[in-house]
């Protein structure tokens, strides 16, 4: 009777990690190791795994304890940029893999069963949305990604805080890009960084890099859908249709996504 009720027990401990509490492993191109759980609406992006104590980490008022296995979580970041190197967190009732979706996930509801996508090209992700306390992750990102969360423009994914890079010029200019010094050319530069390009797929905003900027206020087009001196706004509209086409058109080659241009944000006139 007393080793099954030994035997219950570990079992029992055994369902609590695998179902309630865990953490999602991430492990990048340089072969470095995160542990990411998330605990109160927190989300934690963390360096290290303490497995010298061994247990199970029964919370009580104002912390937790452990014994016979568990693992403790170390060095760890929250969204916000908070840095907790002094404290250590238990893997069973501390940490909840974002990602979790078991059987009983399916049959209940909870979990994390049918997450967000986002679209994401880029070689850097990050243990933090927040500039302080970064640290990169390197990836190779080029696809449609699941996500938990999103702020300050990163997603939260299974690769960390992932954002698309800017877009840059994907061609080398054969000739130097000639010097803004014309009023329509600093007119372009000053109002279209302030138009927004929205994703069709998953609603991802972004703005143009000042290289893109570059190349496009230099373009006669765009110079001419800018140029208030030489028309009204009724008149300039082509110019504008085709300056944007333009950089919609490099936006979808970049991305693998149709972008649209957000109507409230177009400023030419």
């Amino acid at each position: 009777m007393y080793y099954n009720k030994i035997r219950n027990l570990l079992l029992i401990t055994l369902f609590i990690n695998k179902v309630f509490c865990s953490y999602f492993l991430i492990k990048d191109s340089s072969k470095r190791t995160y542990y990411m759980f998330t605990n109160n609406d927190n989300y934690y992006i963390c360096t290290g795994l303490d497995t010298r104590i061994p247990g199970n980490c029964i919370a009580y008022a104002g912390g937790y304890t452990c014994s016979d296995g568990a693992e403790l979580i170390t060095g760890c970041v929250d969204q916000d940029g908070e840095d907790y190197k002094n404290r250590k967190f238990g893997s069973v009732f501390d940490a909840t893999d974002p990602f979790r979706c078991d059987f009983l996930d399916k049959i209940f509801g909870s979990g994390n069963c049918k997450p967000h996508k986002t679209n994401l090209k880029t070689d850097q992700c990050f243990n933090t949305p927040a500039s302080s306390n970064r640290k990169t992750i390197n990836v190779n990102l080029n696809g449609s990604y699941e996500y938990v969360t999103h702020k300050n423009g990163y997603y939260l994914t299974k690769y960390g805080w992932c954002k698309n890079k800017e877009v840059e010029k994907p061609k080398q200019q054969s000739e130097p890009t000639p010097s803004c010094t014309s009023y329509k050319c600093k007119r372009c530069l000053r109002k279209l960084p302030k138009v927004i390009f929205k994703s069709k797929s998953n609603g991802w905003e972004t703005s143009l890099s000042s290289s893109t900027l570059n190349k496009y206020c230099s373009h006669s087009n765009c110079q001419k859908a800018y140029d208030d001196e030489n028309g009204k706004c009724k008149n300039r509209e082509s110019y504008w249709k085709s300056c944007r086409n333009d950089i919609l058109s490099e936006l979808k080659s970049y991305y693998k996504s149709e972008f649209k241009v957000l109507s409230e944000t177009e400023n030419y006139c």
